[in-house]
């Protein structure tokens, strides 16, 4: 999986759109349109805006709401000037659904941070299982 993303960014290089564009084109719609709710809400409202989005295993950690704290101050202050999918897979095992992990750098100004998020199907709709937010260095 790791070449192809290789192989496809590099092609993604030699076009006029950048391998971000690429990546946002081939991935599940649906999960991106639902990663990037997921992100806004973790950014705008913390706990409250996530605890929905997440799956019921998860909410009921301990730890989860001052993990989720955490990782919403991880997230660059002030509005998200662009949330860009970078990388994205989807693991499928036979007699259960598939899980997709989205990988999305998210920037305001200087200030920016990936955020990995695992999505699972519960009762019909997409939920978060396992959400990761590292800040990166000012550009």
């Amino acid at each position: 999986m790791r070449l192809l993303r290789v192989v496809l960014c590099t092609l993604c290089l030699g076009v006029t759109a950048s391998c971000s564009e690429m990546i946002e084109r081939m991935a599940p719609a649906e999960a991106n349109r639902f990663g990037h709710a997921y992100i806004a809400a973790l950014h705008d409202e913390g706990v409250d805006g996530v605890r929905d989005l997440t799956t019921p295993q998860a909410v009921a950690l301990d730890g989860f709401v001052s993990d989720i704290r955490q990782m919403q101050a991880e997230l660059p202050p002030g509005p998200l000037e662009t949330v860009d999918l970078e990388a994205f897979e989807v693991s499928r095992s036979s007699g259960s659904p598939p899980t997709t992990r989205l990988r999305y750098t998210v920037r305001n100004g200087t200030a920016a941070a990936v955020v990995e998020l695992w999505l699972e199907e519960v009762d019909g709709r997409l939920a978060v299982d396992s959400v990761w937010v590292g800040r990166l260095g000012s550009e």
